[in-house]
């Protein structure tokens, strides 16, 4: 059985990546909102990755900032719980 392959170039090379559930849900996802097929997802995310741009500082930043925002949704939240609890104790 061929398969018709579009716009293959010499140099791809076709390979098979082992990916965890979440992963491969947020390509797809990552995919259909940006129209483009998941190995082009992937491709992006490669070309994108420079282990020398890595800054733990950076890094420490961002997931202090992401934690911070997850703070305030909870605590949101547990505002949002309080009310609806005070209402139905009513």
């Amino acid at each position: 059985m061929a398969l018709a392959i579009k716009n293959l170039n010499k140099a791809d090379i076709r390979t098979v990546v082992m990916l965890r559930d979440a992963q491969h849900q947020k390509i797809k996802t990552l995919a259909r909102q940006q129209n483009v097929s998941a190995a082009e997802i992937i491709r992006q995310a490669i070309d994108a990755y420079d282990p020398d741009q890595l800054d733990l500082e950076t890094m420490a930043d961002a997931a202090i900032l992401s934690f911070k925002e997850a703070i305030e949704k909870v605590d949101a939240v547990a505002h949002e719980l309080e009310i609806t609890r005070a209402q139905l104790e009513k």
